[in-house]
């Protein structure tokens, strides 16, 4: 088995057992828990990604998306269990992006040699 291959299962074991995925992982299921959070948490990934897709294909957001946007922010804030599991997917992220990071780092590295 190639050494990369070797290395990337060690790196998918790490993250399996890293804190930050357990904390992601506790935190959905307590989501899932809780309907009204569940469904709030929904609506707002759902707006992000529709606005997320508007704006990457140069189409108009509207004010009203964007105030419901704010007023599910300010929903989001108040409701503890949504706040945590945001916070502990940002952490988990923040790590993938430097993985990601080191990764092209590398290959940078190969194809200006």
């Amino acid at each position: 088995m190639s050494r990369i291959i070797e290395k990337a299962h060690e790196l998918e074991q790490a993250i399996a057992e890293s804190e930050e995925l357990q904390n992601v992982l506790y935190y959905r299921k307590q989501l899932i828990r809780n309907p009204d959070s569940f469904i709030l948490y929904n609506d707002y990934k759902n707006l992000q990604r529709s606005l997320l897709f508007k704006k990457s294909n140069n189409q108009e957001i509207s004010p009203e998306e964007l105030e419901r946007l704010k007023e599910l922010q300010e929903l989001l804030e108040k409701d503890e269990t949504i706040r945590l599991l945001l916070e502990s997917e940002e952490r988990l992220n923040n790590i993938l992006t430097q993985v990601n990071t080191i990764v092209a780092k590398a290959l940078a590295v190969s194809e200006t040699q």
